[in-house]
């Protein structure tokens, strides 16, 4: 390829960043406790990355940018404008996560279960595009388990090592149990959910809402290829539920990962969009304009 290629992940609490074709990306940046992904901030840290150690030319430069699906469109304005105008590389695309998550499973349709940070999502995905109106969303997300967990344990507990060992069988303590519970029937949930707002359901609730308002022909594809990305994909324990109680209803396909989906599919996926070549242009090439075309 003649260009260079980046790929940036966005997410709440962390930015990523590396070459198109890397399984995993080069670079990551933690948001500090109270700071805030403003545009200065994210204009140093890109300005340094492309410089070093990415050593690009930002003028022979494509962006692809793996996005959340709840980004609002002012945040991606300004971070299209800050590549193309301020750093000035070539191009800059928005892909949403949960489609390179599905791509890096190797299907084109299927339930993504992404739990962020901030949220939880339920998005179905058909022939590629995906199907906005049947998804769900809950405030359900690491933020929202992690304070629930710190009401039961201690402040300094380490949550990633707790989800991983909650289920295991010497692991017998009355906090364990509580969180066992919060996480079973609060979390993850059952398909019949009644007591719970329309903004935090768990999520085999969600699944289940969202399988329910497919048409005929769409739930077989989907119901056979459901994929599990964000918090779980670091909490093998919580991953290992999360398929316990969607079986045998629903088939967890593995997936590499909304970054290995972005880094590694990059052309098949961006083949039929076109580019916007002029710096003038103000608006960015995303994906969910393209949604019903056909992809090849």
């Amino acid at each position: 390829m003649a260009n260079s290629h980046v790929i940036v992940q966005l997410g709440s609490q962390v930015v990523l960043a590396g070459t198109c074709g890397e399984y995993e990306p080069l670079l990551r940046y933690v948001r500090s406790p109270g700071e805030v992904f403003d545009k200065d901030t994210m204009l140093r840290l890109f300005r340094t990355w492309l410089q070093d150690p990415l050593m690009v030319n930002n003028s022979e430069t494509d962006v692809l940018v793996i996005e959340n699906l709840l980004i609002p469109m002012e945040k991606k304005r300004w971070f299209y404008q800050m590549f193309r105008q301020d750093i000035g590389v070539r191009s800059v695309t928005f892909i949403p996560d949960v489609l390179t998550s599905l791509v890096a499973g190797g299907v084109r349709d299927g339930l993504v279960i992404d739990i962020g940070w901030e949220h939880s999502i339920v998005a179905p995905i058909y022939d590629f595009r995906i199907l906005d109106y049947h998804l769900q969303v809950s405030v359900k997300g690491g933020a929202n388990l992690t304070n629930e967990i710190k009401r039961v344990c201690s402040a300094d507990t380490d949550i990633i090592e707790l989800l991983n060992s909650l289920w295991n069988h010497n692991s017998h303590d009355e906090n364990t149990e509580k969180v066992r519970m919060l996480i079973d029937h609060e979390f993850i949930g059952q398909r019949d959910a009644t007591k719970f707002d329309l903004d935090d359901f768990p999520i085999v609730s969600m699944v289940w809402k969202v399988f329910e308002n497919l048409a005929l022909d769409v739930r077989k594809k989907l119901r056979s290829n459901v994929v599990i990305t964000g918090l779980p994909s670091e909490c093998v324990g919580l991953r290992v539920r999360l398929r316990e109680a969607l079986s045998p209803d629903f088939d967890i396909v593995h997936t590499l990962g909304p970054w290995a989906g972005g880094s590694l599919y990059w052309e098949q996926m961006l083949e039929s969009l076109p580019f916007n070549e002029s710096m003038d242009n103000q608006e960015p090439n995303d994906w969910h304009l393209q949604r019903f075309r056909v992809h090849k």
